[in-house]
C-alpha cells in the first residue's frame, strides 16, 4: 500500500460527491485538494475550529460547522459566501438536499430541523424529528422520510423536497425506531427498532404496510445494518449474531442466510493487518506530539481468527454487585450489496 505524506486534520477527511476533490479541517482552517494530486485549491479559514464539514451533492458547495454556525463556500465563485448563526439553539449536525440548493440543520438534543433555502434566503421548520440516522432522502431525490418522536410514539413523515409539504404520515408500531431506508424505486420504505428488539416493518410511501419481519433468538441485540439490492428486489438484513438475511421483496419471505466464517481459510483473498511502531521521544512533550507510524502487512497465515474476544466476568463482594459484560466483537458488521449476486460483509 501506497501512502501520501501526513496532513493535519482535527475532523475526518471528506470526499466530494464527484470524487475529484478532498476537503480537510484543521482547526480553523479549511482546505481542499485534488484527489489525483493532493494540490491546494481552495483555502478559508472559518469563525471557529471546524468540527464537521459536508459537501453538496453537485461537488460545487461545501458546508463547514463551527461552534453554533454554519458556512457555506462556494467552489465555482470564490467571492459568493454564506453563513447561517444558530447561538440559541445550537446544531448536531448538517445535511444537503439533493438539489443541493438547500441545506438541512439538525439543532441540538434534535428539536427541530431549519431548513434553508440558498437561493432565496427563506427558512422553514420541521419538529420533533429522532436523530441523523432517522432521516433520508429518497433515491430520485423528490421526497425527504423522518421519523418523529411524539408522546412515545414513531411516526413516518414523508415531505416533497419542491415544496417541502406533507406527502404523507402514518404510525409504526415500534418501541424505539433505530433507523429508517427508502427503496431503490423511492416508492417503499423500512423502519427498523432498537438493538433490543428483533423487527423491521415495510411500507409503501402512503403508509400502507407491507410486510414485518421479526426473528425470535434466544440471545439477540436486534438489526445492525439493512441494504437493498439496487433492483429493489432483496432486502439483507444484518444482525450481531454473525449472520446476514435475505428477503425476497415478492413473497416478503427469507430465501437466504448468510453467515459470517469465525475461520478464513481462502487464499484467493488478499489480507492486510495494520501494525503499530512505537512512539519515540526523549521527553513527555515529544512523546504526546509525536505521530505514529502506520504499516500494513500481507497476512499470509490461514486461517485468520474472527470469533468473539471473550470478557472476563467481574465479581464483587456483596448483592446485585456481580456485573457481566457481554463479549467484545473483534469485527463490526456491514453490509454492501454491488449486484445482484455478490454480498460483501466487513
Amino acid at each position: 500500500m501506497n501512502f501520501s505524506k501526513r496532513y493535519k486534520n482535527t475532523v475526518l477527511p471528506s470526499f466530494s460527491k464527484c470524487g475529484k476533490l478532498i476537503a480537510t479541517a484543521n482547526g480553523s482552517k479549511v482546505l481542499v485538494r485534488d484527489v489525483a494530486s493532493l494540490q491546494v485549491l481552495h483555502m478559508w479559514v472559518c469563525y471557529d475550529c471546524v468540527r464537521e464539514v459536508a459537501w453538496s451533492h453537485d461537488s460545487c458547495y461545501l458546508a463547514t460547522v463551527s461552534g453554533s454556525s454554519v458556512q457555506i463556500w462556494s467552489l465555482t465563485d470564490p467571492v459568493w459566501r454564506s453563513a447561517i448563526n444558530e447561538s440559541d439553539s445550537g446544531i448536531q449536525t448538517v445535511m444537503w438536499s439533493p438539489d443541493s440548493r438547500h441545506i438541512l440543520v439538525l439543532h441540538d438534543f434534535s428539536l427541530f430541523i431549519t431548513i434553508w433555502a440558498l437561493e432565496y434566503g427563506t427558512q422553514m421548520y420541521i419538529k420533533n424529528a429522532k436523530s441523523p440516522q432517522t432521516i433520508q432522502f429518497s433515491p430520485d431525490g423528490k421526497y425527504l422520510a423522518l421519523i418523529e418522536r411524539t408522546d412515545c410514539t414513531d411516526f413516518v413523515n414523508v415531505f416533497h423536497t419542491s415544496t417541502w409539504k406533507f406527502v404523507s404520515q402514518f404510525k409504526v408500531p415500534t418501541v424505539n425506531a433505530a433507523g429508517l431506508l427508502w427503496g431503490a424505486s423511492s416508492l417503499e420504505l423500512v423502519v427498523w427498532d432498537h438493538g433490543f428488539e428483533h423487527r423491521l416493518h415495510c411500507y409503501y410511501l402512503e403508509g400502507t404496510h407491507l410486510f414485518t419481519h421479526e426473528v425470535k433468538k434466544p440471545i439477540s441485540m436486534g438489526l445492525q445494518c439493512v441494504s437493498w439490492s439496487p433492483d429493489n428486489q432483496i432486502l439483507a438484513l444484518g444482525h450481531h449474531l454473525h449472520s446476514v438475511y435475505l428477503i425476497n421483496r415478492t413473497n416478503r419471505k427469507v430465501f437466504g442466510e448468510l453467515v459470517v466464517p469465525e475461520l478464513l481459510n481462502g487464499e484467493e483473498v488478499q489480507y492486510y493487518r495494520e501494525v503499530h511502531t512505537s512512539i519515540v521521544g526523549d521527553t513527555i512533550m515529544e512523546r504526546l506530539n509525536a505521530v505514529p507510524e502506520h504499516k500494513f502487512e500481507v497476512v499470509t497465515d490461514r486461517s485468520i481468527d474472527l470469533r468473539f474476544e471473550e470478557v472476563p466476568v467481574e465479581k464483587k463482594k456483596g448483592a446485585n454487585s456481580i456485573k457481566e459484560k457481554p463479549p467484545r466483537r473483534v469485527i463490526q458488521l456491514s453490509i454492501l450489496l454491488i449486484d445482484y449476486y455478490y454480498y460483501f460483509i466487513f
